[in-house]
């Protein structure tokens, strides 16, 4: 009798502790909270000179900065996990388009990302392609890449690459780039 209830309270014992261990991390989950972050609009110019060969090639490079120490501080987390990141948007815009200041002469245009500004280890976040003669705006398609690693160092690196089919309609082409985030913030402590 003595070695069946002992028997039975280590079973008790071993789903109250299982029960304990679920409710910390379903805790833990419910202090995750999600960011949905519009990065600064990105103004630049395309040069007509550096775009005049047909094919791939790159038309700009830049950086984005995430302020992760400001989000955490704003959230009174001192560490945190960052999860579930990814670009919600990016689109391309040219600064009072007209007939000559317009995306036709590519065909195609891409985003690349990279941890550093050497570009060793670039991965295609998102591309356009159909680009038509006319059009002044481009709203890119995301690939399905995790950022975790590039939001979890703040600065992260970006080209962006056009296949071009016809000269840049003028020497300067102003354009912005606006772009989104969304990432899950697990605290650490």
């Amino acid at each position: 009798m003595k070695k069946r209830t002992v028997i039975v309270g280590a079973i008790v014992l071993f789903f109250s502790t299982s029960l304990l261990f679920q409710s910390c991390n379903k805790i833990k989950d419910l202090v995750a909270f999600d960011v949905n972050k519009p990065l600064p609009t990105q103004k630049f110019e395309i040069d007509s000179a550096s775009a005049s060969a047909k094919g791939d090639i790159l038309l700009y490079e830049s950086s984005f900065y995430i302020n992760l120490d400001s989000i955490l501080a704003a959230n009174d987390i001192s560490a945190a996990k960052i999860s579930n990141s990814k670009f919600k948007k990016i689109l391309l815009s040219i600064v009072n388009p007209s007939a000559t200041r317009q995306f036709g002469f590519a065909s195609h245009l891409s985003v690349k990302l990279s941890t550093n500004d050497q570009f060793d280890n670039a991965e295609l976040i998102a591309s356009a392609s159909n680009i038509k003669p006319g059009d002044s705006t481009i709203t890119f398609k995301m690939e399905n890449i995790p950022l975790d690693k590039y939001i979890e160092q703040s600065t992260f690196y970006y080209r962006l690459y056009g296949s071009i089919i016809s000269p840049v309609p003028v020497t300067k082409l102003a354009v912005e780039m606006q772009s989104a985030v969304q990432f899950t913030v697990k605290p650490l402590k």
